[in-house]
């Protein structure tokens, strides 16, 4: 895995408007171009208007809009954007999100510095492999 140093296209989809405003903010002072969407449709209307090298989504935001509406902006996306999903430990995962391109899997807490890693590492299209351990992330 490469860190890149260019700007990247980031499209930031969480529930609650105080972390999303940190995550935006803090991804912005790296030097990339940040939008959010507060439900699919909005989404899917900037994944339309322009291509994102990483789309970033909270767990609790699937969980409100459900598994076909995520499937729907994951469509949308195409197969070169990466998907990073922010989950909490005591979450499980669906095996539906791990069959439909999730990329990368945040397990809370986790800090600033390891989202804004995962952004910024180009890891090509790879699957989440679901028996990798929890890595002690804190924030």
């Amino acid at each position: 895995m490469k860190t890149t140093p260019e700007p990247m296209r980031v499209l930031v989809l969480m529930q609650d408007d105080i972390i999303r405003t940190f995550v935006t903010r803090t991804l912005r002072t790296r030097g990339h171009t940040v939008l959010t969407a507060d439900d699919p449709d909005e989404a899917i209307d900037e994944i339309d208007d322009d291509a994102f090298d990483v789309v970033t989504v909270e767990f609790q935001w699937i969980s409100q809009f459900g598994m076909p509406e995520f499937k729907r902006v994951r469509q949308a996306a195409g197969g070169r954007t990466k998907f990073i999903v922010q989950a909490a430990l005591s979450g499980k995962v669906p095996a539906g999100l791990i069959r439909r391109g999730l990329d990368e899997l945040l397990l809370k807490p986790f800090s600033l510095r390891q989202l804004v890693k995962a952004v910024e590492t180009r890891t090509g299209r790879r699957r989440y492999q679901p028996n990798i351990q929890h890595r002690g992330l804190h924030a």
